[in-house]
């Protein structure tokens, strides 16, 4: 009974390791990213739904782990970008709606199985501006303009899927999507340092903003190493 129950997993480790295991990739991305405010919303303000001003652009590596579960680890490194706005609940103006956009250095691990994606972005500050949808900076107004440092590191847990379009020997063309969510909040140093709201709004570390974003683009990835050994 031993030597059969030998035999058999014996022939299953030769079935897997004779698999071939797909070539490590490399390549480029890009994509256009909506956010919206999903933190708590200070009273009488409500959120603005909008785009990020630049699109999301960087590197990509993929190394496959095993062909049999299609599971690989997928790294994004780049400038990504967000923006979130606010307006007054009542009597809303272009002068007096302001959205801030901020733009980041992106760490991407995420673990791929098929299609589907997951992990989390750790995004290190680079820019911000604050802008009224008039283009003033309204610095009278309100509290303060927004300036780099006074943005958190960015730490956004992510649900992707991806899609090839064009696949050939050379590499795959792929359409990806991203469904993001900030797990901190945005502005460092909220209680003092509000740039989107009149200084007399009361603010608590619960209004501090938390984005939440779709990302939409395309991704191709060059067959660069393979981790299958040659036939004979």
């Amino acid at each position: 009974m031993i030597k059969y129950f030998v035999l058999c997993l014996s022939l299953c480790v030769i079935t897997i390791t004779a698999q071939e295991v797909p070539p490590i990739q490399v390549g480029v991305y890009t994509g256009v990213k909506g956010d919206v405010n999903a933190g708590t919303i200070p009273s009488g303000w409500k959120t603005l739904g909008t785009f990020a001003s630049i699109p999301d652009i960087g590197i990509s590596g993929k190394i496959p782990f095993y062909d049999a579960y299609a599971l690989s680890a997928l790294i994004d490194i780049g400038c990504t970008a967000s923006a979130f706005g606010v307006k007054p609940f009542y009597s809303p103006t272009d002068s007096n709606t302001n959205v801030l956009h901020a733009t980041y250095l992106g760490i991407a691990p995420q673990i791929m199985f098929q299609y589907g994606f997951l992990g989390l972005n750790i995004g290190i500050p680079l820019s911000a501006a604050k802008v009224a949808i008039d283009g003033n900076t309204n610095e009278q107004t309100y509290r303060t303009l927004a300036y780099k440092s006074d943005m958190s590191t960015l730490i956004e847990f992510r649900l992707g899927g991806m899609l090839p379009f064009i696949e050939d020997a050379h590499g795959v063309l792929s359409g990806y999507i991203i469904a993001s969510y900030q797990l901190n909040g945005a502005i460092a140093n909220f209680t003092t340092v509000s740039p989107l709201l009149y200084p007399s709004t009361p603010v608590s570390t619960e209004n501090n903003p938390k984005n939440a974003g779709v990302c939409i683009g395309l991704r191709y990835m060059f067959n660069w190493v393979s981790n299958s050994e040659p036939e004979e």
